[in-house]
């Protein structure tokens, strides 16, 4: 089954400029990957030198929570890579039907933050895994907020696919403007769909240098939701089919008043990390 769907002619910005690093974004993706896995440890060890996949090697904290009225969970991850130097955060992306047709359902609603507005599904998903709960279950941030403290000169890596994606550039937006550490975030999300409104896209710009949103060219979920006033923030990584080292992407700003013409796309099951999460984080 095939969509027609609005297609973004956006501006090209060189590589040069934009900064893209292909080998950074793959290095990138099985952590995405790893927040579909049942042991996301697993894909670390699988991917990243210096570590055996054992819970007590390194600081490691996860949060499911329930994201809607559908019994529907958002997840994400944290994890410090020590020899990387790095803070990971890593969030999952839409897991059933139900939620798909739920983040559909809702695309009208949306909800202030910061200088704009952003989708009510996207925004809650973040916070219910970012934030404790009434029961007391502790929040990412809260093991954010010890691995900053004792880890001030790691860099922060956020991350996510689809749904994923989404909750992850509100992350790294949340952390810019809470945290004040805008430099010391680079964003690499996949096929995040449109994320907020062009005031919330603007802000976002101005705030972080380090966001690319890696794009399969067949791949419908960035398209959605596809009216205004969703907008997306820079910058897009465009590839025809795939992250083929061999292939040069198309790196755009990500205007969305550069949407001139129509494509058809593929049903987007095809591009799913789940099933790549099963060789990416495979023992």
């Amino acid at each position: 089954m095939a969509f027609t769907l609005v297609v973004t002619l956006c501006l090209v910005a060189s590589l040069s400029a934009a900064k893209f690093d292909i080998k950074f974004a793959q290095k990138m993706f099985p952590l995405a990957a790893g927040a579909y896995s049942d042991d996301p440890l697993q894909c670390i060890k699988n991917h990243f030198e210096g570590y055996d996949g054992t819970r007590g090697q390194l600081f490691f904290y996860e949060n499911r929570a329930p994201c809607d009225g559908f019994e529907n969970d958002c997840y994400g991850y944290l994890a410090t890579l020590t020899r990387q130097m790095a803070i990971v955060i890593s969030f999952r992306g839409t897991n059933t039907g139900s939620q798909l047709r739920t983040e559909l359902i809702t695309s009208g609603h949306m909800v202030p933050m910061g200088s704009g507005k952003v989708s009510w599904y996207f925004y809650n998903a973040f916070s219910k895994v970012w934030g404790d709960d009434a029961k007391g279950v502790k929040g990412l941030e809260r093991a954010f907020k010890d691995q900053i403290k004792k880890h001030p000169d790691y860099e922060i890596w956020v991350t996510g696919h689809s749904l994923g994606g989404a909750m992850a550039s509100l992350a790294a937006y949340h952390i810019a403007i809470t945290y004040k550490i805008p430099k010391r975030i680079k964003l690499v999300t996949f096929g995040e769909p449109r994320t907020g409104d062009a005031e919330y896209a603007i802000d976002f710009n101005k705030k972080i240098d380090y966001a690319f949103r890696v794009v399969n060219g067949r791949d419908p979920v960035p398209h959605v939701p596809p009216f205004k006033p969703y907008s997306h923030h820079k910058y897009e990584v465009w590839f025809k089919d795939g992250m083929d080292p061999l292939t040069k992407p198309i790196v755009c700003i990500g205007e969305e008043e550069h949407r001139k013409k129509t494509e058809n796309v593929d049903n987007p099951g095809k591009y799913t990390l789940i099933g790549m999460s099963r060789a990416f984080c495979r023992r």
